[in-house]
């Protein structure tokens, strides 16, 4: 049954829209599948810390120095900010058009690496979703390797259909589709993005 729990969360957490989902699909389109792969390794990595704190009991030490969660909602908002900014800011059709399949050579694949761990990992709703969620699953008297177990099937599930999806979406087919409407879609990923980060930023005031 715990197994059960453990694959619906993870399930719940790869297929949940959010910034994440939003870079991945970006960097696949803009920068090619090895991007794309990066950025999802990058986002499984910041997993790994939020499965292990949760294990650890973390949700102990936002109870008792709640100031802590607005410290990281004000980070996570402040990057995807500037995320969706520079992807608004995009350069002119043209000239986009032409250096977007060339900026994949220019760009190192742990910048996307980095983009996707960031991106996660200053992630409030990501944090209290593992905390509350994820939690809940590794109460009582299991026995830690259970737990870690959980752990592994909940990352598996993450990880695997990022990749895929990565992979998928970085395909010859939709990268010329993302080629010929760069402007509109970079744009468009950005504000999605800016508007993550306002509604992070706004709870910060709840």
């Amino acid at each position: 049954m715990f197994l059960l729990d453990a694959v619906i969360i993870g399930l719940a957490a790869a297929f949940l829209p959010g910034p994440d989902f939003v870079l991945l699909i970006k960097n696949s389109l803009q920068y090619g599948r090895k991007h794309g792969i990066y950025t999802a390794l990058g986002v499984s990595t910041a997993v790994i810390i939020h499965i292990s704190v949760s294990i650890s009991g973390f949700s102990l030490v936002i109870e008792k120095v709640p100031f802590l969660l607005d410290v990281i909602r004000a980070a996570g908002s402040s990057y995807l900010i500037y995320l969706g900014y520079k992807a608004v800011k995009s350069t002119s059709a043209a000239g986009y058009k032409i250096n977007t399949l060339a900026a994949s050579k220019d760009l190192h694949a742990k910048t996307s690496f980095n983009k996707g761990f960031i991106c996660n990992f200053f992630n409030p709703n990501s944090i209290l979703f593992f905390l509350s969620v994820f939690s809940q699953l590794v109460e009582g008297d299991v026995p830690m390797l259970i737990n870690w177990l959980y752990g592994a099937v909940i990352l598996t599930l993450v990880a695997g259909f990022y990749m895929l999806f990565a992979i998928g979406i970085s395909q010859r087919t939709c990268r010329m589709v993302y080629i010929k409407y760069s402007r509109t879609i970079e744009r468009s990923l950005g504000l999605l993005l800016i508007v993550f980060a306002l509604t992070i930023a706004y709870s910060i005031f709840e």
